[in-house]
């Protein structure tokens, strides 16, 4: 029988630290999967016990979005923590400090107004007829005067409007750190196969997808539409409910999807997601008070909603004439540092980082050929 060596002096207290670390890693893991359902008990204490919208989003911000993930990561590892933070800062500063500001200025706006208004329009031109006949106008009127939504003084109004106006400015950056961001971060590295990969990204606003998998995509996606789903039930019905999960676990994957990938990432999907909000805002507002089933009102607000959302794509447009060749140059001149890191110049002829090339520049980068440019789309 083969016997067990024996453990030196010392050494089964650092066996037992160092279980004792991994079993505590576990928990706070767990921790992070219970983070992103809690949401889901919350919205719903909040709106169909208390019948209370503002405690709802204040509940819902302050301690799931930012309480909760603030005490898992201050509980992790010295580098574990480390680790996502380094993962979760540069998203921030892509919102505050972007590498083009005209640019992210101009996609984000567009993108913003391309989603407000054209899912209003869309709204207007197919939907609220349908909504009015199934009766979904109604019991929206009746659960968002029972939830404080209603608007029957001046204190209630302005505190309706100062509702709207958070929602639309501050809750889609806190929905997208924490989903997009957090949740992603933390979710993927549980469910990864393989080591974590740790150089940098060369972008900072789109989303590390290194350690990303299929599954841990459409994980977070359900969790984001879940809660979502919570909030139709207790407005509309399950059913309801059952179909908007559906819809927008779709949509979450498809803006993860776009904050992987140039020429989109982080920034533009908070812009998108900020521009779902003010539709959904503005379908409230018509739902609730009905001041677009007046006649001159409809044709109105359906003839503004379409020139601001033909506004959005053109600034989209605009904002990305000439993107696709410059995403190609700086792809293949980033292979080729890639696969050869002697690539990078000389004291005489110094190569400019790929991110920081001019977008205005008239010259090609060093390092690549005309061949090279000729492959990329025209």
């Amino acid at each position: 029988t083969r016997q067990r060596m024996p453990i030196a002096e010392g050494e089964d207290e650092v066996v037992e630290l160092v279980r004792g670390r991994s079993m505590r890693e576990r928990m706070l893991d767990a921790l992070v999967h219970v983070n992103a359902l809690l949401p889901c008990v919350v919205v719903y204490w909040t709106l169909a016990v208390l019948e209370n919208a503002y405690a709802a989003v204040a509940l819902y911000e302050s301690v799931c979005l930012v309480g909760l993930p603030l005490v898992t990561l201050s509980l992790r590892s010295r580098e574990a923590s480390r680790a996502t933070a380094t993962r979760l800062r540069p998203l921030v500063q892509s919102l505050v400090k972007p590498q083009n500001l005209t640019r992210c200025g101009l996609a984000t706006t567009g993108s913003l107004c391309l989603v407000a208004f054209g899912g209003f329009a869309a709204y207007l031109a197919t939907c609220q007829s349908e909504f009015e006949a199934w009766g979904i106008s109604d019991e929206i009127r009746e659960h968002s005067g029972e939830t404080g939504l209603g608007v029957h003084s001046a204190p209630q109004a302005f505190a309706l409007a100062a509702l709207g106006v958070w929602f639309c400015t501050v809750n889609p950056v806190l929905e997208e750190i924490f989903w997009r961001g957090y949740c992603y971060t933390e979710i993927g590295r549980m469910c990864s196969t393989h080591a974590s990969s740790q150089q940098p990204k060369r972008d900072r606003s789109l989303l590390q997808a290194s350690d990303q998998s299929a599954f841990s995509r459409w994980l977070v996606s359900g969790y984001f539409a879940s809660f979502h789903g919570v909030v139709v039930a207790v407005f509309v019905s399950w059913p309801a409910a059952i179909a908007a999960f559906l819809f927008l676990a779709a949509v979450s994957r498809l803006w993860m999807w776009l904050a992987e990938r140039p020429p989109f990432g982080f920034p533009f999907v908070v812009a998108f997601h900020a521009g779902a909000d003010v539709a959904v805002v503005l379908v409230f507002t018509a739902l609730d008070f009905g001041w677009a089933t007046k006649t001159a009102a409809f044709a109105a607000a359906l003839a503004a909603s379409l020139v601001l959302a033909a506004f959005g794509a053109l600034l989209l447009l605009f904002a990305w004439r000439h993107e696709p060749e410059l995403s190609c140059v700086r792809r293949r001149r980033r292979d080729l540092l890639d696969n050869d890191p002697s690539q990078l110049g000389t004291a005489a002829s110094p190569l400019v980082p790929p991110d920081r090339l001019p977008d205005h520049s008239p010259t090609l980068p060093p390092a690549l050929t005309m061949t090279d440019i000729s492959q990329c789309p025209s």
